[in-house]
């Protein structure tokens, strides 16, 4: 089960663990096995600099959601529970870089919040992985390293796009003359 937004994942998790009682009771057992998902950037609210499977949760009301969705599928799946953390999934046409070839520029927010993504590939094999280890360990951080801050990924994509740097300018100017 993926489960990226607090909200969604409180419910979702609880839906499926009430589905999961009922079906243990069956021949066939549990619908989970050990393995769930939860967003690295809604878990850890908007880090700056880098994270970790110790790096404690976001003190927003998002992360904080994740944080009480991840407690709950701990507190029903035990030992055999394994928490994925992902950043934010990217493919071709779809992730930051494509949002921003669209938009043509970046989105707002916090210049030094680390940009953490990692490929729809990526978390495909990591997840799979993490379900045939024979003794994994209890929480993943599944990103694509390093992890740039907004600024630099959105500097170098604008320069690759051949888009405006003048919103980057106004927060930094020391860019002056990137992309030159």
């Amino acid at each position: 089960c993926l489960f990226f937004d607090g909200h969604v994942e409180m419910v979702s998790c609880r839906r499926a663990m009430q589905g999961d009682q009922r079906a243990q009771s069956a021949p066939n057992g549990s619908l989970w096995s050990k393995n769930t998902g939860f967003g690295a950037n809604g878990y850890y609210g908007g880090p700056a600099g880098r994270v970790d499977e110790a790096t404690p949760a976001g003190a927003d009301a998002h992360a904080q959601g994740i944080a009480a969705g991840e407690a709950l599928f701990r507190a029903w799946a035990g030992e055999r529970g394994v928490v994925l953390r992902f950043g934010g999934l990217y493919r071709r046409g779809r992730g930051p870089l494509s949002a921003l070839a669209k938009r043509g520029a970046p989105p707002l927010g916090p210049p030094d919040r680390t940009l953490a993504l990692i490929h729809y590939d990526d978390a495909a094999e990591a997840t799979w992985c993490a379900l045939h280890h024979p003794a994994p360990q209890p929480v993943y951080v599944g990103v694509t390293p390093p992890c740039p801050t907004r600024r630099d990924f959105y500097t170098a994509a604008c320069v690759v796009l051949g888009l405006d740097l003048a919103w980057a300018l106004a927060l930094d100017p020391s860019l002056s003359g990137v992309g030159d």
